[in-house]
Parts: C-alpha cells; sequence; structure tokens
C-alpha cells in the first residue's frame, strides 16, 4: 500500500481504518511529481507489484474497487479509468467514452454548449481511480511533474494504445475544494444511502460548548464550534470555529470562523 504527502497520524489512522496488517509504504518527496511522478515514485517502493491502483484524495467514490480490478484484467488494457456519468454543467474534465474504450480525454471545465449531443461518443467525468499496469509507470521520471491525465494517456491515446473505461453508476463527488467537500458531506448527511456500508463522521462538540441548544439530525458540528441557546439542524456543518448563540440554522448552512448571533 503506497501512500504519498500524508503525515504519520494520517499513516497511522489508515492502517486502523482498514484493519491492515500488511506493511505500509509511504514516500515523502520535497517538490510536487504530479499524479504520474508520484506514482512512479510509489511504484519503486513495491518492486514485486505489476499492478497498482491509484485513488486521488480529493474524490469521494461509491465505485466498487473488486468488480473495477475484475473488469480491468479481462479488458487486457494497460491502464483502466472508472468513470462516471457526467452531471449537467460539471467543471471537471471530459471523457468521451465508445463501447467502454476511451477515445479522447479533454481539458477542464468544458461547457455543455461544446459537447454536441448527438455525437456517437459518450461524455462522461473521470472519478480518480485509475488501475494502471507497471509498464506504464516504469518509464516515468518521478523527479519532474508529470500529470497521468492530461500528459500520459493522452499519448497512449494518440500512439494508438486502448484505455478501458470501466462504467460507474454509484455516488462520486469531487471534494477538492471546500465548497464541493461540504456539499458532499452535506449530500451524505441527508441521504447515508448513497455511500452504503461507509462509517459517517459522528455529529460532535465539547461538551462546555452546548448550553440549551438542539440538534435536529443530521448535523455536523466541529469539536471547535461554540454554541448556546440555538436550534441547529437538520442539514447544517458548522466548520472550524464557528460560533452560533440565539439563533435558528437550517437546510444545509455552512459557516467557518463566523460569530452569528441575535
Amino acid at each position: 500500500m503506497p501512500l504519498a504527502r500524508y503525515d504519520e497520524q494520517c499513516l497511522r489512522q489508515v492502517c486502523a481504518e482498514i484493519g491492515t496488517d500488511e506493511p505500509v509504504c509511504y514516500r515523502e518527496g520535497t517538490t510536487i511529481a504530479g499524479t504520474a511522478g508520484g506514482a512512479a515514485a510509489c511504484a519503486k517502493l513495491l518492486p514485486d507489484c505489476d499492478q497498482f491502483v491509484i485513488y486521488h484524495g480529493d474524490v469521494l467514490s461509491g465505485a466498487d474497487l473488486s468488480i473495477a480490478l475484475d473488469e480491468h484484467r479481462r479488458s487486457q488494457c494497460d491502464v483502466s479509468l472508472v468513470v462516471a456519468p457526467r452531471p449537467e454543467n460539471s467543471p471537471l474534465g471530459l471523457i468521451e467514452t465508445c463501447q467502454r474504450q476511451i477515445v479522447r480525454i479533454r481539458d477542464w471545465c468544458i461547457p455543455d454548449d461544446q459537447i454536441d449531443p448527438n455525437a456517437a461518443h459518450e461524455a462522461r467525468c473521470f472519478t480518480g481511480i485509475h488501475i494502471v499496469q507497471r509498464r506504464v509507470l516504469d518509464p516515468i521520471d518521478p523527479s519532474r511533474y508529470t500529470c497521468l491525465v492530461t500528459e500520459i494517456y493522452p499519448q497512449m491515446l494518440a500512439s494508438g494504445k486502448r484505455i478501458h473505461a470501466i462504467y460507474d453508476e454509484r455516488f462520486f463527488a469531487d471534494i477538492g475544494t471546500p465548497n464541493s467537500y461540504l456539499d458532499a458531506q452535506s449530500a451524505i448527511l441527508a441521504h447515508p444511502n448513497l455511500l452504503p456500508g461507509a462509517r459517517l463522521i459522528q455529529p460532535s462538540a465539547d461538551a462546555h460548548s452546548i448550553d440549551d441548544v438542539a440538534f435536529p439530525p443530521p448535523i455536523y458540528v466541529d469539536a471547535s464550534c461554540h454554541c448556546k441557546h440555538a436550534h441547529i439542524g437538520p442539514n447544517v456543518v458548522l466548520s472550524h470555529h464557528a460560533r452560533v448563540e440565539r439563533e435558528i440554522l437550517s437546510d444545509c448552512a455552512r459557516f467557518e470562523k463566523w460569530t452569528i448571533s441575535r
């Protein structure tokens, strides 16, 4: 299990969550190497492995990795990408597929009016889950910034190599910005069945900061919040040092380092 850019506490938490006794390898780099450079560096930590799953840390997906791995093996491709239906007006990049093959990878933020609805290719978005064979990573220089999605994969397509598309209809969300992270968290709080089997964050707050406060679920209150004489929820996220006194909040309100008082 190669991990990169995580501190020791995070690594211990990951191991505890998945209950693994397997050794954990990680590499701490001094520069950002991109997905390709980072993956190539991690691959060198596991010289006996021929196949790697790369999972971006800024996505939330309900994809079944066991099913994805089986499909990748059957495809006999060097690379498989898990792709999801592209939401309307999505800011995410456009992956064009045809018969479970990726035919084109376009830059980010493609407006919907630039997508031909009559085209034979299907419009999908990338979930941040790659399955890659070692022979793709070995030639990559881990010391320089290189992106798999915008550099390596388009080069493979241009040279005639196949990249398999694994279609997945399960819940998927980009959580790479504070707003998208909180939007995804609110969606899961309101509809836990979107990620069946997931262990959700437990609502929490320090006992000394709660005084005559009602918390109808679902809510998430960070432990650093101060709440007093208030009604908070349902569907509320309060993060990092928010302060609420004598107020009523509901319907996915999100605050950070704000004071709300009447």
